[in-house]
């Protein structure tokens, strides 16, 4: 009866940290000597749209924001798909997300780490609303430059998280 009620209890553990470890959308890894490179996994079922937000380095027990990147940002991260890089992660979909509009310079000494907003492809209802206040939005400021067209396939992205990379030790 012991080992029924030891085995019970270690799947409950198990599924518990299971549960715990998939409630990020995302998680992130720094590319070793590619500082504009990053790992990222995709752990939902929704395609995801990755972005740089900022760098921070631990000072004791804190984490406080580097001075880089710098403007423009956040920095969308780039996925490479067969023939095209896209700015977004397919579902379970791990990948090699590289900054192309900008370059970054990394902490050469101490631990850091990479904070990123993480959102999810709006679809069906929740895409077609935030069409119509995209929309809304362009007819009450007519002085804006963007424009959709009537058959739009305009990807709409919400529901953002944010996702912190794994801690960086310079060698």
């Amino acid at each position: 009866m012991k080992t029924k009620n030891t085995i019970l209890l270690a799947a409950i553990i198990l599924s518990s940290l299971n549960v715990s470890a998939q409630s990020q959308p995302a998680t992130a890894s720094s590319i070793a000597g590619r500082g504009d490179t990053f790992w990222v996994t995709n752990h939902t079922d929704k395609t995801l749209s990755v972005s740089l937000t900022r760098i921070e380095v631990r000072v004791g027990s804190e984490w406080k924001v580097y001075p880089q990147p710098k403007e423009p940002c956040p920095g969308l991260l780039y996925f490479s798909h067969p023939k095209s890089k896209l700015g977004w992660l397919a579902p379970h979909e791990a990948g090699s997300g590289k900054l192309l509009a900008q370059s970054i310079s990394l902490p050469a000494n101490g631990v850091w780490r990479a904070e990123f907003s993480v959102s999810e492809q709006l679809t069906g209802r929740e895409r077609d609303e935030a069409e119509d206040n995209m929309r809304k939005a362009m007819r009450e400021n007519p002085n804006t430059h963007l424009s959709l067209s009537s058959d739009s396939d305009t990807q709409y992205y919400g529901h953002s998280a944010v996702v912190y990379s794994d801690e960086v030790r310079p060698l």
